[in-house]
């Protein structure tokens, strides 16, 4: 009974400190697409599941639909902060309309691995396909 109260006490203290980092994790965008900029973002994961993107901001400045976004997402660890240790790369199936500012995936899209020990902090946009 003891180890387990001790294990469940670790694992709290473990998930309190990876909140914690969370909020102080510095995160950059960029776009290799001129006209697409990317406002904010959010990627989630949890223990041996996938990574998912969800409430995407892009501003498109100009007069042309994009769609299907080739994006890289950048995590770090928290025991090596400031050091790259794995990227994802894959496909968001989104329409950004011309002239827009709009927020997407609300409900999530998945992308790669994801884990509660490495946090995302750079989200790139690779490539669009132009409409």
């Amino acid at each position: 009974m003891k180890q387990k109260l001790y294990f469940l006490t670790l694992l709290i203290a473990f998930t309190f400190t990876c909140l914690h980092s969370a909020h102080s994790i510095k995160q950059t965008s960029e776009s290799r697409v001129d006209e697409l900029e990317v406002i904010s973002w959010r990627v989630t994961g949890s223990w041996s599941a996938v990574g998912v993107v969800h409430h995407l901001q892009i501003k498109n400045s100009s007069d042309k639909t994009y769609s299907k976004l080739k994006v890289r997402v950048c995590y770090e660890s928290d025991s090596r902060p400031g050091n790259i240790v794995t990227t994802e790369t894959g496909v968001l199936y989104v329409d950004v309309l011309p002239n827009s500012n709009k927020v997407y995936l609300k409900g999530g899209a998945t992308l790669g691995a994801g884990s509660p020990i490495a946090k995302a902090v750079h989200f790139e946009i690779l490539e669009a396909t132009e409409e």
